[in-house]
């Protein structure tokens, strides 16, 4: 009972932003340090961007530049280093790791 109540309100949370239009900023995000970045796109986007200092500790951003939607900054962003995101609500998303398939190593 609880899981569906909070995927509707997950999902009433992705259509209201949909209705709205996606949030779109002019991104200027160069090659840097990816903690870095995402302090600058933080900023910009007004996001909460929630993450593990260790994650992102060495790791480079290709950056990111354009009038992009938040989804494409972020992508952008997270291109080549990873990791992924998710958002927890409207207004925060959190970075992880990308999983690999446990069949991807060659198990039959």
């Amino acid at each position: 009972m609880i899981a569906w109540a909070v995927s509707l309100t997950l999902g009433g949370v992705v259509l209201a932003q949909e209705a709205g239009g996606p949030l779109r900023i002019a991104a200027h995000i160069p090659a840097e340090g990816l903690g870095k970045a995402l302090k600058v796109f933080a900023k910009e986007s007004k996001l909460q961007i929630l993450y593990r200092t260790k994650l992102v500790d060495g790791v480079k951003t290709r950056g990111a530049s354009g009038d992009l939607t938040t989804n494409e900054t972020l992508a952008q962003l997270l291109r080549g280093t990873g990791l992924t995101y998710r958002y927890v609500d409207q207004k925060t998303v959190t970075l992880q790791e990308l999983v690999r398939s446990a069949r991807h190593g060659g198990d039959r």
